[in-house]
């Protein structure tokens, strides 16, 4: 699976790409910020995006309804303080950081 991974946060970042490398995933991109993260997903056509809930330029709310792949959104608050802005957006799933092979293959697989 080919993986765009967002986030400002270096370490957050290096996390996320272990993870995912852990499940077999391709890193074809990474960013520090939500409006890249909208022009990179139309240029590098990734099969899912894990975006951080609060990148800057843009937030992960308002970058997942300009990206044209399933956008799972990670986030250090608890689910149940967003979820509500997750469906209206049409996020595929949420992750609380720092993330898991367990989840993230959970979520991958809704994302799909």
């Amino acid at each position: 699976m080919r993986i765009l991974v967002v986030d400002d946060d270096d370490y957050a970042r290096e996390n996320i790409k272990q993870v995912a490398a852990q499940l077999g995933c391709t890193i074809v991109g990474e960013t520090s910020g939500g409006f890249e993260a909208a022009c990179l997903s139309h240029y590098l056509k990734p099969d899912v995006i894990l975006m951080d809930l609060d990148p800057p330029a843009m937030n992960g709310l308002e970058a997942t309804s300009f990206c044209i792949a399933p956008v799972i959104i990670l986030t250090s608050l608890t689910l149940s303080e967003i979820t509500g802005s997750l469906r209206e957006i049409g996020a595929s799933a949420c992750l609380t950081k720092p993330l898991t092979a367990q989840s993230l293959e959970r979520a991958l697989a809704v994302a799909q």
